[in-house]
């Protein structure tokens, strides 16, 4: 590689995205390699091999940046006006036009006189006014000059409701739905166990329940890989949530009795049900086995029939989709099954272009699986928006606290329906750190951010317009990818991954548009390696942060801060689920697991022990300060442990946080971890059940309800 080529690289790299480096855990900084750089724009569609190849994208790239508009025109909002600049490369002196076409249909225009003098500066634009926000498209001309573009315009800041504004404090619980365990469950937690968990929650005077990811899951193929943070798509719903005797058509089908009558399946429903484990295999194959009876009887009895109201509204549903892709994800569902494989990589090539005439052939041959897998999709989201307005009813205020993943498996729905949006031959990841020396590959595939710009931000846009129609807040998983993403190719590894930046005021003026429409309070988890100024940038736009516990400790001394040191904007709380519990954290079960699954070399675990035994005495001491402490030492019995959930709970409800989240799996004094990272083929990740039932939690409520209370921390519109 000459010189002059690799200095062509670089600058490629450098215009879409690449970062040259970025500084590690301990300070030192990792420069990016020519080689690595050109490694993954082969993997973004850029050829590198000749000079001119490079320079022929060059000349592109800069053509672009001399266009009066961009291709995506994001704006704020500022003092009840928009700000358009405009660059002039390409003007002459005369009438500068714009003819917004809105999103509702109707057009807006404005015009503006360019001198000389601001062709020459190029320091032109132009004022918006009485302009409603929302995703426009714009069309610019001066003299014969015309360029169409996107407008899309949005508020300053993200919604927030009125109790935070009056800094009122909350408190709500977490848990992972599958998780849940009630008399009647089948091994699984459903809607219906959310539903009658919320209303004790909100019995109790919590205002919000947090839940993991609800995104698409095919379970019958991926049983032994379930990760809520592992979906084929975003935009849909996992259906395994359901409860299955409240799916339309259900009562109806006289074919349940003898399936769920059998005595093989019996046996295989007892285990499944006494198992500390949910057992993904299992359940996922009875679900399908009645489902698809439950189908058959609600088609059989509904399609054709004149003025049947339920299969009208099933219509309804197919052809009103905010994305308008069912058709192509349930025909993706049913070419996955096909092929035993929710990677389409693998699957016979004619299927790979969802465009060919291969795939309408198959969608004409299998119009009726087709058809079940949007009857899923249906029965899912009415369940779940059933069990919302129920909460909402029953005053738990602030209803669901959803998660979004950070992105959708290589390979999945998303990737195969819109390839050119995603970087192929690419994870996101992490670099090493304290808890992962090696770093970590998550198998998920970035979106290329160029694409992403020119198509308007709209497959980002249906994402979260999809999630926040089902929750009053939503966490942002793995927030900094607003700004940059730390990715890895396939053929390199995590030791020479490289950070990809994103536009990331784009990013987050979008993410607060659909937060105001959707009034649904942001909460961005930004740990681990963040860059200078993002929390601060969050703060602006009005996004909450989370606050640990576990995490907040004095960088000089180890000691955990005080509790009124918390951001006011935050959600606190003493752990997550990539982390222990706090039962499990002080009686060191996550160093114990790290030994027993060989995550890091002997010294290591030794010094993280005798650590731990400080930090023991560290947790006491916090507690003591706050006159909280617990009439134990350090003896590790299950009473202890439930003392120590409820004092560390005590600790976080007199946070300056505005809210609380208890994790549910915390006040059951587990010590068990609910995933520990990069341990997908070693350790049951996302499967540990509660060992309660929903029916029998009201005492542990009642407890944490009192230690709440007594820090004015209670839902004010609950009008128990």
């Amino acid at each position: 590689m000459t010189n002059l080529h690799e200095a062509s690289i670089n600058t490629l790299a450098e215009k879409i995205g690449i970062c040259n480096g970025y500084h590690e855990k301990n300070g030192n900084y990792k420069e990016t390699s020519t080689t690595t750089k050109e490694k993954f724009l082969n993997a973004m569609g850029y050829k590198t091999s000749t000079e001119k190849e490079i320079n022929d994208y060059l000349n592109e790239i800069r053509k672009e940046e001399i266009k009066p508009l961009k291709s995506s025109n994001v704006l704020s909002c500022v003092e009840n006006k928009f700000i358009l600049p405009i660059r002039t490369h390409e003007l002459t002196v005369g009438k500068v036009a714009l003819s917004v076409q809105l999103e509702n249909g109707k057009t807006i225009k404005y015009s503006k006189e360019i001198t000389d003098y601001e062709i020459k500066d190029n320091n032109f634009h132009m004022t918006l006014a009485n302009i409603m926000e929302g995703y426009h498209e714009v069309t610019l001309t001066n003299n014969d000059y015309l360029q169409k573009a996107y407008l899309i315009l949005c508020p300053s800041q993200a919604f927030v409701p009125d109790w935070i504004k009056n800094n009122e404090k909350r408190w709500g619980v977490s848990v992972q739905l599958y998780a849940l365990q009630s008399k009647n469950s089948n091994g699984i937690g459903t809607f219906t166990d959310l539903t009658n968990f919320g209303k004790e929650v909100a019995k109790q005077g919590g205002s919000m329940i947090a839940l993991n990811p609800m995104h698409a899951q095919l379970t019958e193929i991926n049983s032994d890989a379930k990760s809520p943070y592992f979906p084929i798509s975003r935009n849909y719903l996992d259906p395994l949530y359901m409860d299955i005797s409240k799916i339309v058509g259900y009562k109806k089908c006289t074919n349940l009795k003898k399936i769920t009558q059998a005595l093989e399946l019996q046996k295989e429903m007892a285990v499944a049900k006494q198992s500390r484990y949910v057992n993904y295999k299992f359940i996922s194959k009875y679900f399908t086995q009645i489902t698809r009876e439950i189908f058959k009887t609600f088609i059989q009895e509904n399609k054709g029939k004149k003025n049947n109201k339920e299969y009208a509204k099933f219509m309804d549903f197919c052809n009103n989709q905010l994305d308008s892709n069912l058709d192509d994800y349930a025909t993706y569902c049913v070419l996955s099954m096909k092929h035993n494989s929710t990677s389409w990589l693998s699957w016979d090539k004619k299927y790979h272009d969802k465009t060919s005439k291969d795939i309408k052939i198959f969608k004409i041959k299998h119009q009726n699986d087709i058809l079940y897998y949007k009857f899923l999709q249906w029965q899912t989201s009415v369940q779940l928006d059933k069990s919302i307005k129920t909460l909402i009813k029953n005053n738990l205020s602030d209803g669901l606290f959803l998660d979004l993943a950070i992105g959708t498996m290589t390979g999945g729905y998303t990737t195969w329906a819109f390839p050119r949006l995603y970087i192929s031959d690419v994870s996101v990841g992490a670099p090493a750190d304290e808890f992962t020396a090696d770093g970590q590959q998550w198998n998920l595939t970035p979106y290329n951010p160029q694409e992403l710009h020119k198509t308007g931000y709209k497959s980002y846009s249906n994402v979260l317009r999809n999630t926040m129609k089902y929750a009053n807040f939503l966490r942002l998983d793995h927030v900094i990818g607003l700004s940059r993403l730390f990715v890895i190719h396939e053929e390199l590894g995590s030791q020479q991954g490289v950070y990809l930046s994103f536009p990331k005021e784009d990013m987050m003026s979008i993410l607060c548009l659909e937060s105001k429409r959707n009034s649904c309070v942001i909460v961005g988890e930004a740990l681990g390696l963040v860059e200078d100024g993002f929390k601060e940038d969050l703060e602006r736009k009005n996004i909450l942060s989370f606050t640990l516990m576990i995490f907040e400790r004095w960088e000089d001394t180890g000691l955990f801060k005080r509790p009124d040191t918390y951001k006011k904007l935050s959600v606190a709380s003493t752990t997550n689920h990539d982390l222990p519990t706090m039962a499990g954290y002080y009686m060191g079960s996550d160093i114990a697991y790290e030994r027993k699954l060989g995550l890091d070399h002997y010294e290591a675990i030794i010094h993280k022990e005798t650590q731990r035994e400080k930090e023991r005495q560290m947790i006491m001491d916090a507690l003591s300060d706050q006159n909280i402490m617990p009439t134990f030492k350090y003896h590790h019995h299950d009473e202890n442990m439930r003392e120590l959930t409820m004092k560390t709970q005590e600790y976080v409800a007199k946070s300056s946080s505005l809210i609380a989240m208890v994790n549910y799996h915390d006040l059951l004094s587990n010590y068990h971890p609910l995933n520990i990272p990069g341990t997908s083929r070693t350790y049951r990740n996302w499967g540990l059940k509660t060992p309660v039932d929903t029916e029998d939690i009201n005492g542990i409520m009642t407890d944490l309800s009192h230690i709440m209370s007594k820090h004015d921390r209670f839902n004010k519109e609950n009008k128990n």
